[in-house]
């Protein structure tokens, strides 16, 4: 089954898409804009080049459209992380690292994210409780083995 982002519109970046409106999604008509169905991997491609050719700030506004559509999208939650971690915006990361937990009880990513936050505020011993419940969803995770050796 194939799933779809609607309602994007060629914006402010090359090669970018943004959305016109949130409304949009429920079928309201948006005046005047490009309208057009484009299918989520092209969108999650998207996301990664923006990482991996080190445009992290564009990253966000693909990811939002994303979660308007589907709120409980576990890889964009993920690229958002990611992004926010090349920033080193610490605090957004912890931010979307709470979302993440909220869709994703059990992911690496957000306790690793949750703990960072804690060990960057200095607050040891919650970091070393968050760094706990990271190794227990993944035990064989170099990064946090060695966070949680810290």
């Amino acid at each position: 089954m194939r799933q779809y982002c609607s309602r994007v519109e060629a914006a402010r970046f090359p090669g970018d898409f943004v959305s016109t409106d949130v409304s949009a999604a429920a079928g309201d008509p948006v005046v005047g804009a490009a309208t057009f169905k484009t299918e989520l991997s092209i969108w999650l491609q998207a996301m990664d080049t923006r990482l991996e050719e080190g445009y992290a700030e564009r990253v966000a506004p693909l990811a939002q459209v994303v979660l308007t559509r589907f709120p409980h999208h576990l890889s964009s939650y993920q690229r958002l992380l990611q992004a926010a971690w090349q920033l080193k915006r610490w605090q957004e990361r912890e931010e979307w690292g709470r979302r993440l937990l909220q869709a994703h009880p059990g992911n690496p990513l957000a306790w690793r994210a949750l703990a960072y936050a804690d060990e960057q505020r200095r607050l040891r011993a919650s970091a070393n409780a968050l760094w706990l419940r990271a190794f227990e969803s993944s035990p064989y995770d170099q990064e946090i083995r060695s966070g949680l050796h810290r």
